[in-house]
């Protein structure tokens, strides 16, 4: 790798690093409004310290203190391992998390902000304040919580949320420059339709708006006929390695749920009609590709 190689790739990583940043502000805005109000608490201490007669209780306040840590080593914990949703580790899962979302180095700063503000308010014996630090504690340790364990848990309705946004907003991402983030999206979607099927993808993702939902069925027939036909481009690959995965899905499997999905599409259900879906009058460019595919695929390898 050249010098200028090195330099454009260094400048592209910032790029990006810049850009996560942005589309995350929303946790910024929390954290900045709760250390206002742990100044204005500390103001009124300071004024109204000699007038207030309130007893501590230490022990409770540390229980409040610890807990966003404990939730915090959970989540990260459970990241470190290898297991996977639909086809990323869970630490690339979190690049498609919106605008609200605390990264675990984040959800580390505020824990280590929160022991120093106790550290401090304690030595002084500033009462309102780690009361008030405790509101807060006890505030980051339910949001934490909301936001980490039902991806833990592989909670279906939450993690098909979090794709569901990130899809509607690919073309901000796209705005961006975040192709990283883009080319994840779609290997989680493409690891949906060649696991779960084409349908509990398109129910997934899909809206009132018919437009939308003939927009979306195309775009998730595109990205199985992607996975096909590069498996055609790495045919011999394939063809020796029949029982094994490809780009981290069971080859046979893939086989099997692709063939499903172009049948169950022609079966013309009620609420999964193709013919209703997709309403462009001739518009089976992507379908018949799909049956491209397969069948050249077949062919190859002679099943």
């Amino acid at each position: 790798m050249t010098k200028i190689d090195k330099q454009n790739k260094a400048n592209k990583n910032h790029y990006s690093r810049r850009k996560t940043n942005q589309a995350r502000f929303g946790s910024f805005i929390i954290d900045m409004i709760a250390f206002l109000i742990l100044v204005v608490a500390f103001a009124i201490e300071l004024v109204y310290r000699e007038k207030l007669i309130i007893c501590a209780v230490p022990v409770v306040d540390i229980i409040l203190i610890l807990l966003p840590t404990i939730i915090t080593i959970v989540s990260i914990v459970l990241s470190l391992t290898k297991e996977k949703i639909y086809g990323i580790t869970f630490s690339n899962f979190n690049r498609l998390r919106g605008f609200w979302f605390y990264s675990f180095l984040h959800m580390l700063i505020c824990v280590g902000l929160i022991f120093v503000f106790y550290t401090f308010f304690s030595v002084f014996n500033l009462i309102i304040s780690l009361f008030v630090l405790d509101g807060i504690s006890v505030f980051y340790f339910l949001y934490f919580s909301i936001q980490e364990i039902p991806i833990l848990m592989h909670d279906g309705k939450r993690i098909g949320n979090i794709i569901k946004k990130r899809y509607k907003n690919r073309d901000i991402e796209d705005l961006l420059g975040k192709q990283s983030n883009e080319d994840l999206l779609k290997n989680v979607i493409t690891n949906i339709i060649l696991e779960e099927g084409l349908f509990t993808a398109y129910k997934t993702l899909k809206e009132k708006d018919k437009e939308y939902n003939a927009t979306l069925l195309n775009y998730l027939l595109e990205l199985q006929n992607r996975f096909f036909w590069s498996a055609i481009g790495d045919i011999e690959f394939i063809k020796s390695n029949l029982t094994g995965e490809y780009r981290g899905v069971d080859i046979f499997k893939a086989l099997d749920v692709g063939f499903r999905n172009i049948e169950e599409l022609l079966e013309f259900k009620q609420d999964y009609d193709y013919k209703e879906i997709v309403y462009y009058e001739g518009d089976t460019y992507q379908l018949t590709r799909s049956l491209f595919s397969l069948y050249k695929i077949c062919v190859f390898c002679e099943l």
